[in-house]
């Protein structure tokens, strides 16, 4: 039986989306009761951070790991599996985790985390291993799942492309290599997701990046652009309120405003957030160095 966590729960059919990851619980070879129950905090947070990285993606639980990993992707439709094992040698544990594409079975993105065992911080350490994982194989930006969607999506062509794949080809591909030619593919098949589901908020808030980056580096002339792009992450604030990164993408289309007190406001709600994002610490650092009236030699005296 399946057990399938995130925003699109149903019924278990072959109609998954290439979005769907299948998580095994975390194998532990060991007996240890406080290693195991490691093991099973470790894959309930698991599921619950990558479906909250994004509303597009759909997470399966299964309950127990079969002995051929190759069949679930067949069974399921789904398009990666995440399998992972916990192994513990004296006072340290070192657990390895796979990403594994199941059109061909290979492994897009590996890991191991080696640390010591300790009661007294293993929330933090928990913590620590779930959000380095989320981020390295599903986050926002040059993550493992992006490059290998991106990827395909090329292949394909930018036409006809899933929401998803659509979304994944602006980030991993044009955000990635600044093609010209990308640009009016990336937006236009954005426009055409967000025509199909007004709802799908990686979508508003990823056109409203492309927007931006096209009015900054020339490729759109409209100074109503910036305004659009606002009305793109106000929509999507609307629907996800504490989305940490719709208010950091805010912050950077206020600073093309040079509207200083908007950007901080947005800022520091992305802070409060996710003070532990990665890409949002990234953005607001980044912004708030050059953001305000300080000139460039101001910034650089790094001595005052």
């Amino acid at each position: 039986m399946l057990f399938r966590s995130g925003p699109h729960s149903g019924k278990n059919d072959n109609s998954l989306a290439s979005n769907t990851l299948v998580l095994f619980p975390i194998q532990v070879s060991d007996q240890d009761h406080d290693l195991r129950n490691f093991g099973v905090g470790l894959t309930q947070d698991l599921a619950k951070e990558l479906s909250a990285v994004s509303k597009s993606i759909s997470v399966v639980r299964i309950p127990n790991r079969p002995e051929d990993i190759s069949a679930v992707g067949r069974q399921t439709g789904a398009q990666y599996l995440i399998d992972s094992n916990l192994r513990k040698a004296g006072d340290k544990f070192r657990l390895s985790v796979n990403l594994i594409n199941t059109a061909d079975n290979k492994i897009i993105w590996s890991k191991s985390f080696d640390r010591r065992i300790s009661t007294e911080d293993i929330f933090s350490t928990q913590d620590e291993i779930v959000s380095n994982i989320v981020n390295e194989m599903a986050g926002t930006y040059g993550s493992a799942i992006t490059k290998d969607i991106s990827l395909r999506a090329r292949q394909k062509g930018s036409v006809n492309l899933s929401a998803y794949e659509c979304v994944n080809f602006a980030r991993g591909t044009f955000l990635v290599t600044i093609q010209p030619d990308d640009f009016p593919k990336a937006v236009g098949c954005l426009k055409e997701a967000i025509k199909t589901d007004p709802s799908y908020v990686d979508a508003k808030s990823t056109l409203a990046l492309l927007l931006q980056f096209g009015y900054n580096f020339g490729f759109i002339k409209d100074k109503n652009t910036i305004d659009e792009a606002l009305k793109l992450i106000d929509d999507g604030i609307a629907i996800e309120p504490d989305n940490a990164e719709l208010y950091s993408t805010k912050g950077t289309l206020y600073f093309a405003k040079k509207d200083w007190p908007g950007m901080y406001t947005a800022f520091d709600k992305a802070y409060e957030l996710a003070p532990n994002n990665i890409s949002v610490l990234n953005t607001v650092g980044m912004y708030t160095t050059w953001g305000g009236d300080c000139t460039e030699e101001q910034v650089k005296d790094f001595k005052s």
